[in-house]
């Protein structure tokens, strides 16, 4: 243009119509132009002019957006759901018309876990543009701890009879099952002789697709006692006066 003269300055400028390109292809919409670098070729075209500008180190690059996601922390008792960890952009923006899903950690049995992103997906209408982003995260924390419970055993006693005492009596004392849960004691406590021991059980806690939880609870043990006395004997005196 440096030879132009003044007035096809002004044609130019007032008949203005300006045409950006990637090789022969046209661009007509920088915002949904994908991350990368491209060589650009500017049409500008008036009624009596076309004036190609063909600068091979003429480069337009894309770069990620960047966004940080903090990731939340979840503390609680076992009640057998999941706890999904919130999220929230903290840094960066999201593009125009760019829709984020997001997924985080889960956690619904007793332990630890680091709480983080375990999807990011980011679209355009139908458009996925995830990769058009650099997201740095800020992890959070997730606990759950063991539930209490308290089994209570029966206690029971005879009199020596040379057959095995036992008690299968027992009840949740305190606490409660976590809803849809359900125990199964078996009772192993015994006594034949005489003398005391303990109504000892075991136990296996499952949810309702049968899944063994037993896990995820902390049983205080209240045994009952079993004992056994000494039988009482009378003997039996026959006299005789031969």
């Amino acid at each position: 243009t440096t030879n132009v003269t003044s007035e096809l300055e002004q044609i130019l400028i007032r008949e203005l119509n300006i045409t950006y390109k990637n090789g022969d292809t046209e661009i007509t919409d920088f915002k949904n132009l994908v991350v990368g670098t491209y060589q650009i070729i500017i049409e500008r075209t008036t009624d009596n002019f076309v004036v190609n500008f063909n600068a091979e180190n003429s480069k337009l690059t894309v770069n990620k957006r960047n966004v940080t996601i903090t990731v939340g922390n979840y503390i609680g008792e076992y009640d057998g759901a999941d706890h999904t960890a919130s999220w929230e952009l903290t840094s960066g923006s999201w593009a125009e018309g760019d829709t984020p899903t997001i997924t985080t950690t889960t956690i619904n049995e007793v332990g630890n876990k680091i709480s983080t992103i375990t999807s990011f997906i980011v679209k355009d209408g139908q458009t996925d543009v995830s990769g058009c982003y650099n997201y740095t995260v800020v992890a959070g924390n997730m606990s759950v701890s063991s539930k209490n419970i308290t089994i209570t055993t029966d206690s029971n006693q005879k009199v020596y009879d040379g057959t095995a005492l036992t008690d299968d009596g027992w009840t949740i004392s305190s606490g409660t099952l976590v809803s849809g849960h359900t125990a199964t004691v078996t009772i192993t406590g015994t006594q034949t002789e005489v003398g005391t021991s303990d109504n000892t059980y075991e136990v296996v806690i499952k949810n309702a697709s049968g899944v063994d939880v037993t896990a995820n609870y902390t049983i205080t043990e209240d045994l009952g006692t079993l004992t056994v006395t000494q039988a009482t004997f009378t003997p039996v005196v026959t006299w005789s006066d031969t």
